[in-house]
Protein backbone atom coordinates (compact mmCIF):
# COMPACT_ATOMS: atom_id res chain seq x y z
CA UNK A 1 0.00 0.00 0.00
CA UNK A 2 2.72 2.48 0.94
CA UNK A 3 4.24 2.46 -3.04
CA UNK A 4 0.75 2.95 -4.17
CA UNK A 5 0.15 6.10 -2.00
CA UNK A 6 3.69 7.23 -2.40
CA UNK A 7 3.15 6.75 -6.32
CA UNK A 8 -0.37 8.72 -6.52
CA UNK A 9 1.28 11.79 -4.10
CA UNK A 10 4.31 12.43 -6.46
CA UNK A 11 1.85 11.89 -9.82
CA UNK A 12 -0.30 14.57 -8.02
CA UNK A 13 2.38 16.62 -7.17
CA UNK A 14 1.48 16.36 -3.47
CA UNK A 15 3.94 18.57 -1.22
CA UNK A 16 3.42 16.98 2.55
CA UNK A 17 3.63 13.49 4.00
CA UNK A 18 0.71 11.27 5.10
CA UNK A 19 0.12 8.81 7.24
CA UNK A 20 -2.14 5.80 7.89
CA UNK A 21 -4.70 6.58 10.64
CA UNK A 22 -4.91 3.59 13.95
CA UNK A 23 -8.69 3.36 13.39
CA UNK A 24 -10.99 1.85 10.71
CA UNK A 25 -14.22 3.75 8.48
CA UNK A 26 -17.21 2.60 7.04
CA UNK A 27 -17.17 3.95 3.49
CA UNK A 28 -19.36 3.55 0.42
CA UNK A 29 -17.39 2.24 -3.09
CA UNK A 30 -19.74 1.52 -5.30
CA UNK A 31 -22.88 0.33 -4.16
CA UNK A 32 -21.09 -1.69 -1.41
CA UNK A 33 -20.00 -0.59 2.18
CA UNK A 34 -16.60 -0.92 2.92
CA UNK A 35 -14.71 -0.96 6.30
CA UNK A 36 -11.14 0.00 5.30
CA UNK A 37 -7.73 2.66 6.66
CA UNK A 38 -7.83 6.08 7.06
CA UNK A 39 -5.25 8.19 5.73
CA UNK A 40 -4.12 11.52 6.69
CA UNK A 41 -3.05 14.24 4.77
CA UNK A 42 -0.09 16.85 6.28
CA UNK A 43 0.39 19.66 3.68
CA UNK A 44 3.53 21.23 4.05
CA UNK A 45 2.78 24.65 2.85
CA UNK A 46 -0.29 26.61 1.49
CA UNK A 47 -2.91 23.59 0.33
CA UNK A 48 -3.90 23.54 -2.67
CA UNK A 49 -7.51 22.47 -3.05
CA UNK A 50 -7.81 20.71 -6.50
CA UNK A 51 -4.59 18.73 -5.26
CA UNK A 52 -5.89 17.61 -2.44
CA UNK A 53 -9.02 16.81 -4.28
CA UNK A 54 -7.33 15.09 -6.76
CA UNK A 55 -5.28 12.83 -4.69
CA UNK A 56 -7.78 11.88 -2.03
CA UNK A 57 -10.08 10.73 -5.52
CA UNK A 58 -7.39 8.92 -6.60
CA UNK A 59 -5.79 7.32 -2.93
CA UNK A 60 -9.70 6.10 -2.26
CA UNK A 61 -10.74 4.61 -5.48
CA UNK A 62 -7.25 2.93 -6.64
CA UNK A 63 -6.60 1.62 -3.87
CA UNK A 64 -9.04 -0.92 -2.25
CA UNK A 65 -8.18 -0.97 1.56
CA UNK A 66 -8.44 2.71 1.32
CA UNK A 67 -12.00 4.13 2.55
CA UNK A 68 -11.16 8.03 3.69
CA UNK A 69 -9.26 10.52 3.15
CA UNK A 70 -8.63 13.29 5.82
CA UNK A 71 -6.40 16.84 6.26
CA UNK A 72 -4.08 17.49 9.45
CA UNK A 73 -5.19 21.38 9.62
Amino acid sequence: MKDKVEKILIEEKFDGTWQVLPVHSVGIKGDKRIYGKVIELIPKSKWDYEIITNVSKRLCNEIEDICRVTIRI
